[in-house]
């Protein structure tokens, strides 16, 4: 990126006046450009006629810079930095902003973000320069702020785009700005959280470090860490505790009002929670609530799971004012000026205060103005951050019949492997179509009819018939009818969120309203044993006007498929829920749901499961372990009452606690070894040799499906842990033999040995890591999150062939810490089910779905290829079939899944062709 010198403006201003740092007016904003990717234009001025227009490039990032001390000095007088962007295309696009210190020297030591996006039109980005983190891609409770009094270089620019197309944006009045908030005598305004997290303009930051003292004037009594989730913002996205918290009082003694924010998003997937929880002010409770696990779902953890995301919502008023309320109390304060204010709850960030704004009674109109003020001034800097952006439409609206008005929508069929999304219009060959089925006995297939609202309708209702053959049917009990709800979801830690269809609620009735076009999800079930033939059957639409009635035919093909029994098929982080041991009412549930998610994991095509309640060394005497195996015994029957008896991961659940952690430092066998010997008096590999070995005597005494226990996650070159962790692998090797151990890493930077060590090896693999491990004779595993077809079906087919021997989905549960809203934590959701209130405890989506046809082409391919083996035994002819397969398998590589994408028109005409093969060679 070139450089760009800043040429400051020099204007007469106000403490409260915007500090205009360079608006593109005049010539000297020629300086600015650097051809062709970043010129001074004419057009897209916010205010006066120019602007400054930044194009992306292939290979490039250019940009806006601002360097050299003079005019840096300037950010320290005012809290935000603010521009103008004007964005000329129909969708969100992405920049990123980075600053560096005095002390920054490489990616980890500066501020860096990648998650901004201008929606289309105009918007304006506005930046809290006291809220500043270097990313010390360490791990994200070590970031440091941003030292802003030795500001090097701050940057504006544009990466890249993923498809190589050119984007550009306009900026405008690149500034500096106060609070925007009005001034109340008395006022005291306090934002809490934890050592460098950032402070909302306006607010005075409190962390841990501040301990009240009366010079001072305010701090903490016993103060707790602070946390730092991140969102919605500065004020709300980060929270403190202690004993209490003191204020003095310049006015003294009289009646206060306390506007409290005590309500918080969690963090990592860890919802706030409490059974009890109190505020006092000044030693009086103003506030003191109990919960229950039944209260705790309702009001808190699934709260907007009935409140579907739709296109317009505000955001704000919908999500995050209703989960961060501001609590107003008043308090009596008496003539030494001193408040002291407690909140105190008994479960994860249960003693958690967000902000506090106080103010004299007497006050109470400014107050109000100023608290009124705030809210507008965070949701319009929310607002103007997070974008809710609609997916684009498919085809073009079409002109509606007579009939279809009156009884006020279109509907349409649509194969499972194509959204329908809000803004979705049926294709021409979609309309009126039947919903056309194929599949074996027992296997799950699906299909979707689609709803083009034309007037609003209070609800839509889909009942389903029987299907018959000649001499046969399937029970319409075998058909499942669910709605696809959306959701506003965010990609990764950016701010832009699209409407996807993404959820399949047990549910038959959908309201309508025009603008947005709503979807039924039918999955067939079809029953072992079924007989071939072709089934007729339908789904009524009922509501609105005549009901209208959508044919289904389904073919139920000639044979059965092969069972995927020669690899691994899991999925991460397998729990029935992250709520377990909040609540004691909830454990029972928790285990009922249990059940109910591993059968539906086997139902779906998974042969073992990842995951789970782990078990915890108790004792250790004599070389003799105590292991609390309760929970794991039970997990552990689940698994084999529902058939998912391959090799299964410990990853995010299922492990083995030691007592001691688990360091994976630079010095992580000292620090092992060390831990190992304070708790239980051994070194940490004659540790590892007892609990491992009891583990393993156990699992073999109780029938465990074989399990690998992870170690690893991804040790780095900056960590310094690289070859440390070698050396934990050699040592964990040595210590138990008779165990499996695995880990999550990538290819390279040294971690190349690992793959001849490790018994399982987690990765995106390359040919030669994938070599590696087939040659020392050991696991190598694949993971991919999302929920597409192609990887764990065909992609993972050919992987197989080649010696790969697992695929693990990524996250069955991930989801945010507030589930139904995916700005409530550090990164979007990246989950196959999400928790529900409903009777199975939990809900799938389109990209499970899709993850069980993915593992049905698996399977439709290993029968390809066994008839192939069995025909070439009797001497048959198996060219054609050869040939089709290899066809199949010729363009798709290890490096890269996306080489096994296929339209979806292409998928069906592969699936065709695959059974016209099989059956060619006939035979069960």
């Amino acid at each position: 990126m070139r450089l760009l010198i800043l040429l400051c403006l020099t204007v007469a201003t106000t403490a409260a006046d915007p500090l205009m740092i360079c608006d593109f007016e005049g010539e000297d904003a020629k300086a600015f450009e650097a051809p062709p990717g970043v010129v001074v234009v004419d057009e897209h001025a916010k205010r006066g006629k120019r602007s400054l227009r930044i194009v992306t490039d292939p290979v490039g990032y250019p940009g806006l810079t601002f360097q050299g001390g003079r005019e840096l000095s300037r950010f320290r007088e005012r809290p935000i930095f603010a521009m103008d962007i004007f964005n000329p295309q129909d969708h969100a696009v992405g920049f990123s902003v980075r600053a560096d210190d005095a002390s920054s020297k490489d990616y980890g030591s500066r501020y860096n973000d990648d998650g901004y996006s201008a929606r289309p039109g105009w918007s304006t980005v506005r930046i809290n320069l006291t809220g500043l983190l270097c990313s010390n891609s360490r791990n994200f409770s070590e970031q440091r702020a941003l030292d802003m009094s030795m500001l090097r270089i701050f940057m504006v620019f544009m990466g890249p785009t993923p498809d190589g197309k050119s984007t550009s944006l306009y900026f405008d009045d690149a500034r500096l700005e106060d609070t925007g908030l009005p001034a109340c005598a008395g006022l005291r305004a306090f934002d809490f959280g934890p050592v460098g997290s950032g402070v909302f303009s306006g607010f005075t930051g409190v962390t841990e470090a501040d301990i009240y003292a009366s010079g001072k004037g305010y701090g903490w009594i016993g103060p707790e860490s602070g946390q730092r989730p991140a969102n919605p913002d500065d004020l709300g996205g980060d929270f403190g505790s202690g004993k209490s918290f003191v204020v003095d009082l310049a006015e003294g003694a009289g009646t206060y009002v306390v506007e409290l924010c005590i309500d918080a998003f969690g963090a990592w997937a860890t919802p706030q929670s409490f059974k009890h929880r109190t505020v006092t002010l000044n030693g009086d409770t103003v506030l003191d609530e109990t919960w229950d696990g039944v209260a705790f779902l309702e009001k808190r953890y699934l709260r907007f799971e009935r409140d579907e995301d739709e296109p317009g919502m505000d955001l704000w008023e919908r999500r995050v004012k209703p989960a961060t309320p501001v609590r107003r109390f008043e308090a009596a304060v008496k003539a030494d000026g001193k408040l002291a204010v407690s909140v105190h709850g008994d479960g994860p960030f249960g003693s958690a205060m967000c902000y506090m704004v106080v103010y004299p009674k007497a006050k109470a109109v400014e107050g109000a103005a100023f608290m009124k003020a705030l809210d507008a001034r965070r949701k319009d800097l929310f607002s103007n951050e997070i974008s809710l952006a609609l997916p684009k439409t498919d085809h073009p609206a079409p002109k509606a019949t007579a009939e279809e008005q009156a009884r006020g929508f279109i509907a349409f069929a649509r194969s499972s492997d194509i959204d329908i999304a809000c803004t979705a219009s049926p294709s021409d060959s979609e309309r009126g179509a039947a919903l056309a089925l194929a599949g074996c006995a027992g296997e799950r297939i699906a299909g979707q009819v689609g709803l083009l609202p034309l007037k609003a309708v209070d609800a839509v209702t889909a009942t389903v018939s029987d299907l018959a053959s000649a001499d046969s049917s399937i029970s319409s009990s075998a058909i499942d009818i669910r709605a696809v709800r959306n959701l506003a979801k965010r990609g990764g830690i950016g701010r832009e969120a699209t409407l996807t269809p993404l959820i399949l609620e047990p549910r038959q009735r959908l309201p309508l309203k025009p603008g947005f076009t709503r979807a039924f999800w039918l999955t067939v079930r079809i029953p072992t044993g079924t007989k071939p033939g072709d089934y007729r059957g339908s789904v009524t639409l009922a509501g609105g006007g005549t009901p209208l009635t959508v044919p289904i035919s389904l073919t139920v093909h000639p044979f059965v498929l092969d069972a995927a029994d020669d690899a691994t098929f899991s999925c991460t982080g397998t729990t029935a829920g992250h709520t377990r041991g909040l609540y004691p009412d909830l454990d029972a549930i928790w285990w009922t749901t249990a059940d109910a998610m591993l059968k539906d994991q086997a139902d779906h095509g998974l042969n073992a499961v990842t995951g789970g309640p782990g078990m915890r060394l108790t004792a250790l005497s004599g070389g003799i372990a105590t292991i609390d195996w309760a929970d794991a015994d039970r997990w552990m029957a689940l698994a084999i009452k529902h058939g998912l008896n391959k090799r299964g991961d410990s990853y995010q659940g299922f492990d083995l606690d030691l007592g001691i952690g688990h360091d994976r430092s630079k010095d992580a066998l000292g620090e092992n070894d060390r831990r190992a010997k304070q708790k239980w008096g051994v070194g940490f590999a004659e540790l590892v040799t007892i609990a491992y070995g009891t583990v393993e005597a156990h699992a073999k005494e109780r029938g465990w499906p074989p399990r690998s226990y992870y170690l690893i996650d991804e040790p780095r070159p900056e960590f310094g842990n690289i070859e440390p962790c070698r050396q934990l692998i050699a040592l964990y090797a040595a210590a138990a033999p008779g165990t499996t151990f695995s880990g999550f890493y990538s290819p390279g930077e040294g971690r190349d040995p690992y793959f001849s060590m490790l018994g399982v090896s987690i990765a995106h693999h390359t040919p030669a890591s994938l070599k590696l491990c087939v040659d020392a004779g050991k696991q190598a595993w694949d993971y991919s999150a999302g929920g597409s077809r192609y990887d764990i079906g065909r992609w993972f087919f050919a992987l197989h062939r080649q010696g790969m021997s697992g695929f693990l989905r990524n996250g069955w549960t991930y989801v945010n810490s507030d589930p139904y809203y995916d700005f409530s934590d550090t990164e979007g959701s990246w989950a196959q089910v999400y928790p529900s209130a409903s009777a199975a405890g939990f809900v799938a989506t389109v990209m499970w779905e899709r993850t069980a046809t993915g593992i049905a082409d698996y399977r439709y391919l290993k029968t390809l290829a066994g008839r192939i083996s069995a025909a070439k035994t009797g001497k048959r002819d198996t060219a054609a079939a050869e040939a089709f397969l290899a066809k199949t398998l010729a363009p798709i590589t290890v490096e890269d899944s996306g080489t096994a994408v296929l339209s979806a028109a292409d998928t069906a005409a592969f699936r065709t062709e695959l059974v016209k093969h099989i059956v060619a060679l006939a035979g069960k």
